[in-house]
C-alpha cells in the first residue's frame, strides 16, 4: 500500500488528524499482481476425475486450494493404490508434498510408525511439529 494513512479518519484523533495529511500517497497507486504480457497460461484441474496417481502429484502443487482438495479427493475415496506413492512422496524432497502425504496416509490409516518417526527429525521444521501430532 502506498497511502500514507489507512486507517479511517473517524478514528484517528481530532488533534493528531488536523495534522496530516490523510490522502498523502493516493496519487502513487498500487501493484495488485505482475505477469507476463499476455498473462499466464490457466491452469484448471479435474481433480475430481482424477486418478490417484495424479492427485498424489498434486499434493506438491504451488497452489495451496489444489493440495487441500486432492489430500481430501484421496482420503474421501480411501484408495490404498496411492499409498505406495504416498510414501515415496513422504520421503521426498518437496516439503509441502511431504507433508500433505503424511496427513493423507494418516487419513488412509496407512501411516507406519517409522515414517513418523522419521518426519519427528525432518529438516523442516514445519514438518518436525505435525510430526508429533502423527505419531
Amino acid at each position: 500500500m502506498q497511502r500514507d494513512v489507512i486507517e479511517h479518519p473517524d478514528y484517528i484523533p481530532k488533534k493528531l488528524r488536523e495534522k496530516l495529511d490523510i490522502r498523502a500517497g493516493d496519487n502513487r497507486g498500487r501493484i495488485y499482481r505482475i505477469t507476463p504480457k499476455g498473462g499466464l497460461p490457466p491452469r484448471k484441474p479435474h481433480l475430481r476425475q482424477a486418478s490417484a496417481g495424479e492427485l498424489v502429484n498434486y499434493l506438491s502443487d504451488s497452489n495451496q486450494w489444489w493440495r487441500s482438495t486432492a489430500q481430501r479427493l484421496l482420503v474421501e475415496r480411501g484408495d490404498k493404490t496411492a499409498v505406495p506413492a504416498l510414501k515415496e512422496l513422504a520421503e521426498g524432497t518437496n516439503a509441502l508434498g511431504r507433508l500433505h502425504a503424511l496427513w493423507t496416509l494418516d487419513g488412509l490409516g496407512a501411516l507406519d510408525q517409522g515414517l513418523a518417526r522419521r518426519a519427528l527429525a525432518d529438516a523442516h521444521p514445519g514438518i518436525q511439529e505435525k510430526a508429533h501430532l502423527l505419531a
